[in-house]
């Protein structure tokens, strides 16, 4: 196998590690801090700042691999416009599910603050960022 291709692969591996280590290993971690931060949400903090970088680099790896433009235009592909958007996202989602998971840790169950942190923590948050996650998985694929 060539080097661009052990290059691909190891991208691609990297992004699924990210991807799997981020997602899972979280919510496993022992709870050393009580309230209102844990070491799992210290390492979710870092999803973001992991996963989106490895897609880029993952984009870039793929779009050298791509046949040349035809006719002289230069218009942005829509796997692109598809992946930064996805990574809005996916970036805006997470960024919303960790402060309010953080919240709602502190808040009494049943209260009308507790159910609007739940809905932004546990749906508004989840729909985004997994949306997001979906839309650039999507973006690499095309």
């Amino acid at each position: 196998m060539s080097d661009e291709g052990n290059r691909l692969g190891r991208l691609l591996l990297a992004f699924g590690l990210a991807l799997g280590i981020f997602q899972i290993v979280p919510a496993l971690l022992f709870p050393v801090w009580k309230s209102p931060l844990t070491w799992g949400d210290a390492m979710d903090f870092l999803t973001c700042l992991v996963v989106v970088p490895v897609a880029l680099a993952l984009y870039g790896r793929l779009r050298l691999e791509w046949p040349a433009q035809r006719g002289g235009r230069r218009a942005v592909p829509l796997p692109l416009i598809l992946l930064v958007a996805g990574a809005i996202l996916y970036i805006d989602g997470h960024g919303i599910h960790l402060p309010a998971n953080s919240l709602a840790r502190l808040m009494e169950k049943g209260s009308p603050v507790f159910k609007a942190t739940y809905l932004y923590d546990e749906v508004i948050s989840h729909y985004l960022w997994h949306g997001g996650l979906l839309v650039m998985s999507a973006a690499l694929v095309l």
